[in-house]
C-alpha cells in the first residue's frame, strides 16, 4: 500500500505541472455539518473528489464534473473558493496544483457517474474526519473548519463583496471577461463607441480602448466577487458617457435631468440566477451617490414570464431593477422600459 509522505510535497527539479481542480461539498444532517469523501475500490482511505481539467475546461466546471463523476453529486451551491494544494500526482510524475471549491448539497444519496473507477459517497461528520489518503486533503478540511460553518450558516453571500474596477483590479476583469471579452470582443464598449469604431476595434482594439479609461484613471464600472474569485461586472457613469443611448430611439433621453446610467452586466455563468445583478445594482446606486449623483437610471428586458437568454440579457432584467428600488418612467417598447432609482443619503466624498 502506497505512504504519503512529506516527499510527495517537494517538488523535483524538471518536473512539470498539471492544474486540478476538485470540490469539498456539505449538508447539514440533525443540525451536524457532513462532507462528503469518496472511496474507491481498493483503498480503505477516503479522498475529496478531484482530477485534472479537459481541454477548454473551465476550473470551476472541471471541480463540478469531477464530483459528478467521483461523488455522483449534482445540482451543487457554490459557497467559496476555499484554497489551492499542490503536490506531485499519484505516479510522481508532475507536479499538481489542485484548486478546490467549497459547495453544499441536499443529495443525501448519489450515484457516481465514472465508467472507469469504482466510488462510493460517504458522508462524514466535519468535526471527525476518518482516515484521508491525501494528507493536504485533510489538512484543507482542518483548516478550514471554522469558514466551512461559517459559510454553511450564512450562505453564500455573505462572503460576496463589490469592488470599483481600478488599475490594480484590471487582471480580475480580464478573467471574468475571459478571450472574448465578455461576449463577440465587445469588452463592454458598445455603448462608448460610435458603432464604426466599435466593429474595427472588435476584440484587442475594444480591449484596449477600456483598458485606456482605466489606465487614466476612470472607473468604468464595478467588479462582484465572491472571497477573492471574481463573479460579475456592471459599467455604470454619467449618461453623457454613453453616447450611442442617444442614438437609440427606445432608450434616448427622456428629459434634461442629468442621471447616472447603468448600461451593461456580465455574470460569471457559475453566479447566473443567484442575485449578483441585484448585489451589483445596489453597489451602483452607492458609488453613483458618492460621485455626486441624484438619479441612477437603467435600461433592463421586460420579457414576462419568458426565459431570457444570458446574452439577450446584458443590460439586466426589469425584475432585479424593481428588487433594487428603481421604478419605470417611460416605455417606448414593449419590452424595454427605462428605469430610475432616485439617490439619497450622505452623498459625494462620504464614507
Amino acid at each position: 500500500m502506497t505512504k504519503i509522505d512529506s516527499s510527495w510535497y517537494e517538488r523535483p527539479p524538471g518536473v512539470g505541472e498539471r492544474t486540478g481542480a476538485g470540490g469539498v461539498v456539505i449538508r447539514r444532517d440533525a443540525g451536524r455539518l457532513l462532507v462528503g469523501l469518496v472511496q474507491e475500490d481498493g483503498f480503505p482511505e477516503y479522498i475529496l473528489p478531484k482530477g485534472r481539467l479537459e481541454p477548454g475546461e473551465e476550473i470551476e466546471d472541471a471541480a463540478r464534473r469531477e464530483i459528478a463523476e467521483e461523488a455522483g453529486l449534482t445540482g451543487l451551491r457554490l459557497l467559496a473558493k476555499l484554497g489551492v494544494r499542490e503536490r506531485l500526482d499519484f505516479r510522481r510524475r508532475r507536479w499538481v496544483i489542485t484548486h478546490y471549491f467549497l459547495y453544499s448539497s441536499d443529495q443525501p444519496e448519489t450515484a457516481p457517474t465514472d465508467t472507469e473507477h469504482q466510488y462510493r459517497l460517504h458522508w462524514c461528520p466535519l468535526d471527525d474526519l476518518p482516515a484521508m489518503f491525501w494528507p493536504e486533503q485533510r489538512e484543507l478540511l482542518e483548516s478550514s473548519r471554522e469558514s466551512i460553518a461559517r459559510l454553511a450558516a450564512e450562505g453564500p453571500e455573505a462572503a460576496w463583496r463589490v469592488e470599483p474596477l481600478t488599475r490594480e483590479r484590471w487582471p480580475d476583469l480580464v478573467e471574468l471577461f475571459g478571450p472574448h471579452g465578455a461576449s463577440g470582443g465587445c469588452w463592454c464598449m458598445w455603448w462608448r463607441l460610435p458603432n464604426a469604431e466599435f466593429m474595427r476595434g472588435k476584440g484587442d482594439g475594444n480591449r484596449a480602448a477600456l483598458e485606456a479609461l482605466v489606465q487614466a484613471g476612470g472607473v468604468p464600472g464595478l467588479l462582484a466577487y465572491d472571497g477573492e474569485r471574481v463573479m460579475g461586472w456592471c459599467s455604470l457613469g454619467p449618461r453623457d458617457a454613453f453616447p450611442r443611448l442617444a442614438r437609440t430611439r427606445i432608450l434616448k433621453p427622456i428629459d434634461d435631468t442629468p442621471v447616472w446610467s447603468v448600461v451593461c452586466f456580465y455574470v460569471d455563468r457559475g453566479y447566473r440566477g443567484r442575485g449578483v445583478t441585484y448585489a451589483l445594482l445596489e453597489a451602483a446606486k452607492d458609488h453613483a451617490l458618492r460621485q455626486g449623483a441624484a438619479i441612477l437610471e437603467g435600461y433592463p428586458i421586460d420579457a414576462g414570464a419568458r426565459r431570457v437568454v444570458p446574452a439577450f440579457a446584458h443590460t439586466g432584467l426589469a425584475s432585479a431593477f424593481a428588487k433594487a428600488g428603481f421604478v419605470e418612467v417611460a416605455r417606448r417598447s414593449p419590452t424595454r422600459p427605462i428605469m430610475r432609482c432616485a439617490l439619497s443619503g450622505p452623498g459625494p466624498g462620504s464614507g
